[in-house]
């Protein structure tokens, strides 16, 4: 049967574990999908991104970038869209005379597109590119923005085509079949000047508003760039289609007169890098020619052989931005509108001496400085959030963010799939391995958990801001914390289930208590004990002899009941385990089966509440119908209590035993709860008892009331009684209780009258209390109080005197 029963558990156990193995696979799975569906979890980790951004703080950059922004001042200036680019050729002339700025990165259109307006004279247009012209010739390290427009205008087709990024992962792997980016043409760049830069975005990668992910470079191969510049030549020297011929493998325009005016190869092989990587070779005296191409790295090595950039590669071909900071912060993003560029420019030059020199301390701050002219005006609509901002800010500070990651190496790092995996793995097997075994109601374990994910959760912010390492956090957390809730529905099943065929074969004879120990601990019952220490507790009602031959034997029983239902209801509370009732007795015991520190208070103030309820009780049995004889309504409890260490655990055959509980301290409540009858006192305790409560608290009033030898014992025990709490205590009472030491004090110097004077004095303080309890009208064969029971012993003692050899140690005969 038990070869059976450990088998069916092995079995049971293994299909746990495939089960729960099953979930972080899932997750796994989930989590490498993003590939095919970036927005299934890609916007929850990227919100912890953000987080981990801000949470990092701003950082400076090595290199200076500088924003002239194209704001309300500057539109007012320079008018709406199309702009005559004049305005850019002088902006580019003052930043490099009078700023000695490194490079500039214009990210605004200066494609054909922009001016395809009726707005625009052909004669301003010429112009305009004109002057611009003059300026790309002269300056080198200007950068112009390129991109690639979802829907163009095909002029030869006359109809709107779709052009898409040719991302290498998306399988526009020959260059031959690319689409060609959107771009300045003739006069202002061509094949022989000026540099383009791609100012695309990632938005499969970045699966929200934030930019995240950029492209850096496109590859083209065919006679589209060849086109596209003999069209800007064509239309600048506005000639005649018809004048645009082929001569084997070349493009060639021809004059009026028919002699050559411009010509280039027909077929090209162009690799367009982004703005960023352009300016960032530009400010370390590089070009293109610097960089070498590998699956997963792109280098830019200088004429030494020497790394100069290093750049890691996501998909082959794109890169994450390291944002830096806020975009409105002077400090690390310094800026100025274009107009009040063009103010400070007339300064330097016509101004007063005071304005020569603020104009000179503005340009000084530019030197070395990579400048990036971009849209800021919110009319232009080219916003968008970022890590640090909310609120949507200019798209142009994508550029100065991956600039200022190029430059400074601080390059975002993220786990290779297997590490992923492995994460998920070892987050999700200890928090479930601590689930399934950590019992219900474990509070050590649940610690365990949250301190594990709280780790976690520090470790990934921590590595983030230590060395940029994004670790995953909606996987594994989603993946742990699913699987750890299937563990703890399992666990919690097998629990109940459990419980159920324990209570099911054993709850007939062991306490309900006892059997959810038992599941808990998963141990069966079995016979065996354990030292404990605790506090024992008995009570029985007084003059129950009396009360049985008043009542009918069905109203005993109803009343019982009752009584028991509510005094085992204080004791649970106080953290009691109930042992057994002995008819009317009830046997129980505080610190065991669950240990309590306080065991000895917590059982003092469970007596308390007892009288308390007892009286409560007695209340409305006089506002019952039923009409109950007087003993019942002045019903008392005595109780006695002893603490100590004493055997703890089920006892009984084999068939048949009870958790319960043996030995002196045991046997020493047994009899604190027969001295009660005789001292005449609801709560009697032992001094050690009262030791252990006055050291956890003041709360409680305690009276001594004598060294009892009790029967089977041959050293006293000093009793005392529990008078109440503190709070509860009248002012008159304590009057009462220092007559009644005054009077003990002349007990055992055997002044036999003197004592009975002060009992006597001590009598007219105890009556009220009587009263209260109804005690007065109850048998009158019975002991009212301590200060009566010494009244008689004065009494006798002044008759017959007791020998030489009295101590004033009292020896209780019966049980």
């Amino acid at each position: 049967m038990f070869t059976a029963r450990k088998q069916h558990s092995r079995q049971a156990v293994l299909k746990r574990i495939l089960i729960l193995i099953s979930i972080p696979l899932l997750w796994i799975l989930v989590d490498e999908s993003w590939n095919d569906d970036p927005d299934f979890l890609n916007p929850l980790e990227n919100k912890v991104l953000d987080w981990q951004f801000q949470v990092r703080g701003e950082l400076e950059a090595p290199v200076k970038v500088f924003y002239v922004d194209i704001d309300a001042q500057a539109l007012h200036l320079i008018g709406d869209p199309p702009w005559d680019y004049s305005y850019f050729a002088d902006a580019a002339r003052i930043l490099f005379n009078l700023g000695e700025v490194k490079a500039i990165g214009f990210d605004i259109g200066f494609s054909p597109r922009y001016k395809n307006s009726q707005l625009v004279s052909e004669r301003k247009a010429w112009e305009s590119d004109r002057a611009f012209s003059e300026v790309m010739h002269h300056y080198p390290n200007i950068v112009l923005a390129a991109d690639y427009q979802e829907t163009v205008f095909d002029r030869y087709s006359g109809e709107n085509t779709m052009k898409f990024f040719p991302y290498l992962d998306d399988g526009f792997v020959f260059p031959e079949k690319n689409p060609f980016p959107d771009m300045p043409t003739y006069p202002i760049v061509s094949e022989r000047w000026g540099v383009v830069g791609l100012v695309d975005r990632y938005p499969e990668f970045d699966a929200g508003p934030v930019s995240r992910w950029v492209p850096l470079f496109s590859e083209y191969a065919g006679t589209a760039y060849a086109r596209h510049i003999m069209e800007g030549v064509l239309k600048y020297e506005g000639l005649p289609e018809s004048n645009l011929t082929t001569e084997g493998d070349r493009e060639v325009l021809l004059d009026e007169e028919g002699r050559i005016l411009y010509e280039l190869p027909r077929y090209s092989n162009n690799t367009f890098y982004s703005m960023a990587l352009q300016l960032a070779l530009m400010y370390y005296d590089l070009d293109e020619d610097a960089l070498q191409y590998r699956t997963t790295r792109l280098k830019a090595v200088d004429s030494g052989g020497n790394v100069v950039l290093e750049m890691p590669l996501a998909n082959r071909q794109v890169i994450e931005i390291n944002w830096f900071s806020k975009w409105k912060n002077d400090k690390l993003n310094p800026r100025c509108s274009l107009a009040e560029l063009f103010n400070r420019a007339r300064d330097f030059y016509e101004g007063s001496e005071q304005e020569r020199v603020a104009a000179k301390a503005f340009f000084d701050q530019l030197h070395g400085a990579i400048v990036l002219v971009g849209a800021t005006d919110p009319s232009l609509l080219d916003l968008a959030p970022t890590p640090f901002d909310a609120t949507p800010v200019p798209n142009v500070g994508i550029q100065g963010n991956l600039i200022k990651t190029l430059v400074s190496g601080l390059y975002i790092k993220r786990l290779p799939v297997w590490a992923t995996m492995l994460v998920i793995g070892l987050l999700t097997a200890l928090l479930t391995g601590i689930v399934i075994y950590r019992g219900v109601h474990s509070v050590v374990y649940d610690t365990a958990v949250i301190i594990l994910f709280f780790t976690y959760l520090v470790f990934v912010f921590l590595a983030f801001n230590l060395w940029h390492l994004v670790l995953p956090v909606v996987a594994p957390v989603g993946a742990a914390v699913t699987t750890m809730i299937a563990g703890l529905v399992m666990r919690i099943i097998d629990y109940e289930r459990q419980k159920r065929r324990m209570r099911n074969h054993f709850g007939t004879y062991i306490a309900p208590d006892l059997v959810s120990r038992m599941v808990e601990r998963r141990e069966e019952p079995q016979l065996g004990g354990v030292e404990e220490s605790i506090t024992s507790f008995f009570s029985d009602i007084e003059q129950f002899t009396l009360l049985s031959e008043e009542l009918r034997p069905s109203e005993l029983v109803t009343l019982i009941n009752e009584y028991l239902e509510v005094m085992t209801e204080v004791l649970r509370d106080a953290g009691g385990t109930l042992d057994k009732y002995i008819g009317d007795a009830i046997v129980a015991m505080f610190g065991a089966p669950v240990p309590i520190q306080q065991h000895s208070l917590q059982a003092c103030m469970a007596a308390v509440r007892i009288h308390a309820r007892q009286r409560d009780l007695c209340v409305k049995w006089r506002k019952d119908v039923h009409i109950w004889p007087q003993v019942v309504l002045n019903m008392r409890t005595r109780i006695g209590l002893s603490a100590g260490f004493a055997t703890v655990g089920n006892m009984g055959s084999k068939t048949r035993f009870n958790y319960t509980m043996m030995g002196d301290t045991v046997n020493l409540a047994a009899r604190a709860e027969q001295a009660a009858k005789v001292y005449g006192v609801s709560t009697v305790l032992t001094e050690a008892t009262k030791r252990e409560v006055e050291d956890d608290s003041d709360a409680f009033v305690f009276r001594f009331l004598d060294d009892v030898v009790v029967q089977g014992k041959k050293a006293p025990v000093s009793f005392y009684e529990l008078v109440g709490l503190r709070s509860d205590i009248p002012p008159s009472f304590e009057d009462c209780l220092e007559l009644y030491e005054k009077g003990r004090e002349r007990y055992l110097s055997r002044d036999w009258l003197g004592a009975y004077a002060f009992f006597e004095k001590a009598v007219k303080f105890e009556l009220p209390r009587l009263r209260k309890s109804g005690v007065e009208e109850m048998n009158s064969n019975m002991v009212l109080s301590p200060s009566h029971l010494f009244m008689e012993r004065c009494r006798k003692m002044h008759e017959n005197p007791p020998g030489e050899e009295w101590e004033g140690i009292y020896r209780m005969e019966s049980k």
